[in-house]
């Protein structure tokens, strides 16, 4: 077989003065798939909460993990009120039990506190629509404002009666629409209030809040920018959640999509697997929501019983989870009037979602190797593909693994094959799919390592550049070219900040 690679040498090659005619047969090949590319989502670098999710507080609950202990990180006091964190006995809620004191100190006049965002916050005149929650005994105006943190302007701001009681958390919810565009980024969000109004020298706050406009109008949706350049690409796959996200960094810390669901302030923060805390306010119904407003097909990840740390599930205790994912499809596509499907009614949704493919765990051949692939294969990835083909006989189960990585896929199941390598390694994806048999999906597919270079051993390239993006190409070709095998490719990471670059 001629390779792809030797071809487009032997072009490179000829003088530039030699005419090359290329001719393409009309007939034969391989329908294009309308499903070929997508995107993936996982939280990393920022790419959920100071990404695409449009909250734009950061740590605006204060929650906490085994991993992550509550902290003042984002908050900063104004005309010298003392901050501190306080477990009350009433806390917000069973998930936000860590809330915000802000006490006069004997200080009069006008305090309080700001927030500083995920590196600035960018100001519009738009109407950005937000609330917060008080504990504790105050008669008077607070004030919300975003203000530059160069210059001190107020580029607006708006009055908020207080209706806080000292024996319940009142939320107060508003709206604010800036005067003026500021002109950066270094910008900040702060609530005062006076002093003088206080009755025990102190308020309690929790859930800070607050939204600029967002894509198709979503309360607690994403942002708008972002939404629109994903738009853009036309993408037909929506692979949620992806990547390590999905698997937690222990049995006991997985992404627990019941945990992502409902008001806000009964969401518990999450674990994050990439060195931070997550809010859990991007969550499945906000994936859900996105995807049906981008006509995006839905690829669904349920948990598998591995987690990042090595930790397996037995066979005698995976039952469990089976039912959680069983309980996930429901959510998603059952019917109003079902035990899932009416809480997803309950939530603003009443039609079922489209969901066609579910693919169970992420990665198994990697965590935990070789105990956690070996179990994959023998008994956690069979007894999910049963069970759901048997609920749901429409679904196509994908593995979290490929028959490139060693495993005789049972039969309805699909495969995943992911790839990050060097443009070289790109390139020879064109044919690797010739011969497969099992449809399969590229759940992760991109050129992140230079050629000649020492793998992971020396880390990314620091940037997308022009022979990772031909390399890639040459391997988007070969994947079409099989596209009566090939489900669809995902691109990852779906987005990364800046300053999260290096």
């Amino acid at each position: 077989m001629v390779s792809l690679r030797s071809v487009a040498s032997a072009i490179v090659a000829l003088p530039f003065a030699a005419a090359v005619t290329i001719t393409v047969s009309s007939d034969g090949g391989n329908a294009t798939s309308r499903h070929q590319y997508g995107f993936l989502h996982e939280d990393i670098s920022n790419s959920g909460d100071g990404g695409l999710y449009a909250e734009l507080i950061r740590n605006r609950a204060f929650q906490s993990s085994y991993s992550f202990p509550s902290t003042l990180e984002g908050w900063y006091s104004l005309n010298g009120a003392a901050l501190s964190l306080q477990n009350l006995s009433t806390p917000l809620s069973d998930a936000l039990k860590t809330s915000l004191n802000v006490a006069s100190s004997g200080s009069d006049g006008i305090l309080g506190f700001y927030n500083d965002g995920y590196w600035g916050m960018d100001v519009k005149q738009k109407k950005y629509t937000g609330s917060f929650w008080v504990k504790g005994s105050y008669q008077g105006i607070f004030n919300a404002s975003l203000m530059s943190n160069i210059t001190g302007e107020v580029f607006g701001s708006v009055e908020v009666e207080s209706k806080s009681s000292p024996d319940e958390w009142v939320e107060h919810p508003f709206e604010l629409t800036p005067s003026a565009n500021a002109p950066n980024s270094n910008n900040s969000f702060s609530i005062t209030f006076d002093s003088a109004g206080l009755e025990d020298g102190s308020l309690d706050f929790n859930l800070i809040s607050l939204f600029p406009p967002t894509y198709k109008d979503r309360p607690n949706g994403v942002r708008v920018d972002l939404a629109e350049v994903l738009e853009a690409f036309h993408p037909t796959y929506f692979r949620i959640p992806g990547g390590n996200m999905l698997e937690g960094l222990t049995n006991s810390s997985y992404w627990d999509w019941k945990n992502s669901i409902g008001p806000l302030k009964d969401r518990p923060g999450y674990a994050g697997v990439w060195n931070y805390q997550q809010s859990n306010g991007l969550g499945l119904m906000e994936y859900l929501e996105l995807s049906e407003d981008m006509g995006l097909e839905l690829i669904v990840g349920v948990w598998a019983g591995l987690a990042l740390n090595g930790g397996v599930t037995p066979q005698d205790e995976l039952q469990p989870f089976i039912d959680d994912a069983l309980d996930q499809i429901e959510f998603i596509r059952g019917a109003a009037d079902s035990t899932w499907g009416s809480l997803r009614a309950k939530y603003g949704h009443p039609e079922p979602f489209t969901l066609k493919y579910v693919e169970v765990g992420n990665e198994d051949w990697l965590a935990g190797a070789p105990e956690g692939w070996e179990t994959y294969k023998s008994y956690r990835f069979p007894m999910f593909l049963e069970a759901i083909n048997a609920a749901y006989p429409d679904i196509q189960v994908i593995s979290s693994g490929s028959v490139l990585d060693g495993y005789d896929i049972p039969a309805p199941g699909n495969g995943d094959y992911h790839i990050y390598g060097t443009p070289d390694q790109m390139v020879d994806q064109f044919d690797l799919f010739d011969n497969v048999e099992i449809p399969h999906l590229i759940g992760e597919a991109a050129a992140v390592h230079p050629n000649g270079g020492t793998a992971w051993d020396g880390g990314l390239v620091e940037y997308p550049w022009w022979g990772g993006a031909v390399g890639e190409a040459a391997s988007l070709i070969g994947y079409e070219r099989n596209s009566d095998r090939i489900l669809g490719a995902l691109y990852p990471p779906l987005q990364r900040p800046w300053s999260k670059a290096s």
